[in-house]
């Protein structure tokens, strides 16, 4: 029979027995139909890109064989690539004699890029890297495999979208040198595609001046073309920017300093402060206030001076107190619009200021002018003259430098610290003459006979002397006493007690202040005379009084007890029928009377009507 027999390496036609291909091993022998073909195959490696299902592949080298079915050439590719729709396989050719076999390959045919992605990629990704040709400025996009990016070009720039192109940048910042000063660098960077050259900002954060805590540093952000953030630092002391901006880098020192003059004239006492300031290149805007020293360790805000002093900038104010005392100038942040100094409400509704700036802060002092006139020489004494609580009043002006223009009037205030007992504050006016060597004058207030005014004047010091009624008494017109502090005049002519009303509170036991003005003042303290009783109120209250015999007499009880039990006297009066007091007892008697009398008993008639005017006596009265 006719087979093809293996000899060797080759397949060759040959005429065997049947019984000889019977006997032989498998594949010994191949069918022969005649044709040449059918008596070789063919066998080799094969390249593909064994798709990885997530648009990747990887490449591989496997074996595969052909044989002829009598028609065409059947190819056997190892493994289960053929038929999978995403692997792509190489194109196979061989040739033996004038015979060919050959396979199309996979998903390489001309209307796909397997032919790319398998023999120039070779099954690897494609990435683009930014190249420089010698000599040329910019930079232009080429694609190579992965691996080739990662070794060949892996010190190139990556494109961003595909573009090369080139931004330049930089930031400016102030580099701290300690002790307050700075030194101005730029930091730049050049971007090629989407990479960073010339910055690296790992460094930059964790040594370079990003890792600098006195630097000031702005916030800043590079990016590609196409305002791609590649990175982006929020800045450092981003509070101190200005310094950059406005100053260079070269920090202005905050000052404050003040100066001031005290007035040498008593009558315009106070004095005139200048403040020289230079705000900070620190501060935004500094706001100040003048403030007075309570004398306790606070202070009494004054309110703002001038006009809010921007940042690094230089100012000058003056202004005038009309006070001695130690003051302060202090300077404030200025809120936001800039607006003059003001307070801060407390949840406790108490305002305080805001925290002053110490360097800003200027203390000065106005004296007192020497020599000044003062009233401290005054005297005011309560006295009681017949039953008349009077005021006696020296009042001492000392004006050693003749300053002082006297006024018409001194006044004498009595103070009531009760607050809301008593009514208000009581002033008496004291007409004030100054007669030429000195003499007397009437007060056209005063009481008869208590209404001189005594002045004189020796070596700057005038003196007046004189009295007034205490606030409350009151006189008639012989000069005897109607009232009395803290006593009213009823409509009868008696007197209750109202203290503390018309002006009882005088009386207290403790003595009242009395602030007593000419030009200077000053405040001394008086004593009601209330240990004399003629001025202690109204005088006692004579009343009837029923004597032993059934006749009224005259007598005393305390002006207090009669107010307090009127109803229950009757006051004295000598010009009224029976001294005003009520007429005798009536005795009783039976004359004139009718008596109808009913004997029973048999008792006597006399007998009834014994002792009926008393022991012994018996009127003779007749029966019905």
């Amino acid at each position: 029979m006719q087979i093809c027999k293996l000899v060797g390496d080759t397949w060759t036609g040959a005429w065997i027995l049947q019984s000889e291909r019977d006997a032989a091993p498998a594949g010994t022998y191949r069918a022969w139909t005649g044709d040449p073909q059918d008596c070789f195959g063919f066998s080799g490696d094969v390249d593909l890109c064994h798709a990885d299902g997530d648009g990747g592949y990887t490449l591989m080298t496997v074996g595969w064989t052909a044989e002829w079915d009598g028609s065409a050439w059947v190819f056997d590719i190892e493994g289960d690539h053929q038929g999978d729709s995403a692997d792509i396989i190489d194109k196979i050719e061989r040739w033996e004699g004038p015979y060919r076999a050959a396979y199309d390959g996979q998903n390489i045919g001309p209307d796909t890029d397997g032919w790319a992605v398998l023999h120039d990629n070779r099954c690897e990704d494609v990435v683009g890297v930014c190249v420089q040709e010698e000599g040329q400025k910019h930079w232009e996009t080429i694609w190579v495999r992965e691996s080739e990016a990662e070794t060949t070009y892996a010190d190139n720039p990556r494109p961003s979208h595909h573009s090369c192109e080139t931004v330049r940048d930089s930031v400016e910042i102030c580099h701290a040198l300690g002790e307050g000063q700075y030194e101005l660098l730029s930091l730049p960077w050049t971007v090629i595609g989407s990479t960073i050259t010339g910055f690296d900002p790992e460094e930059f954060e964790e040594s370079g001046h990003g890792a600098h805590t006195g630097d000031v540093i702005p916030g800043f952000a590079i990016t590609d073309v196409n305002d791609n953030v590649l990175y982006e630092f929020a800045g450092l002391n981003t509070d101190l920017g200005p310094l950059i901006d406005m100053f260079g880098c070269d920090p202005v020192e905050g000052t404050g300093s003040a100066t001031s003059s005290s007035s040498e004239i008593c009558t315009a006492p106070g004095g005139t402060y200048g403040f020289d300031v230079t705000v900070s290149s620190e501060h935004a805007a500094v706001v100040f206030s003048l403030q007075r020293s309570n004398g306790d360790g606070t202070w009494e805000d004054l309110g703002p001076i001038g006009q809010a002093v921007g940042r690094g900038e230089t100012a000058n104010f003056t202004g005038f107190v009309d006070r001695a005392g130690d003051y302060r100038i202090i300077g404030t942040a200025a809120p936001a619009p800039l607006l003059a100094v003001t307070s801060v409400a407390q949840s406790e509704g108490v305002e305080v200021l805001p925290a002053p700036l110490d360097l800003y802060t200027a203390l000065f002092t106005v004296t007192s002018p020497s020599d000044c006139a003062t009233i401290d020489g005054t005297v005011v004494t309560g006295v009681c003259s017949d039953g008349v609580p009077f005021l006696d009043y020296t009042v001492v002006l000392d004006d050693p430098q003749g300053e002082v223009t006297i006024p018409d009037v001194a006044t004498l205030t009595f103070v009531n610290d009760t607050t809301a007992d008593g009514g208000s504050d009581y002033v008496y006016e004291v007409p004030l003459e100054t007669p030429a060597g000195g003499g007397t004058y009437t007060d056209p207030q005063g009481e008869a006979g208590m209404d001189t005014i005594t002045y004189s004047y020796a070596d700057g010091v005038h003196t007046w002397t004189g009295h007034a009624l205490w606030p409350g008494g009151s006189v008639d017109a012989t000069g005897t006493a109607t009232g009395w502090p803290g006593w009213e005049l009823q409509a009868d002519g008696t007197y209750i007690e109202v203290t503390p009303e018309n002006y009882g509170w005088t009386r207290d036991a403790d003595g009242v202040e009395i602030m007593v003005a000419v030009n200077p003042e000053t405040t001394v303290s008086a004593t009601y005379p209330a240990a004399n009783p003629e001025c202690d109120g109204p005088p006692p209250v004579e009343i009837c009084v029923a004597t032993d015999d059934g006749g009224w007499e005259g007598g005393e009880i305390s002006a207090a007890e009669y107010a307090a039990n009127k109803d229950s006297y009757t006051v004295w009066d000598e010009e009224a029928a029976n001294n005003g007091c009520p007429e005798p007892p009536q005795e009783a008697t039976l004359e004139g009377s009718v008596i109808r009398l009913r004997l029973c008993g048999g008792l006597p008639v006399g007998a009834l009507l014994a002792d009926a005017d008393g022991p012994g006596q018996h009127r003779g009265l007749r029966p019905r």
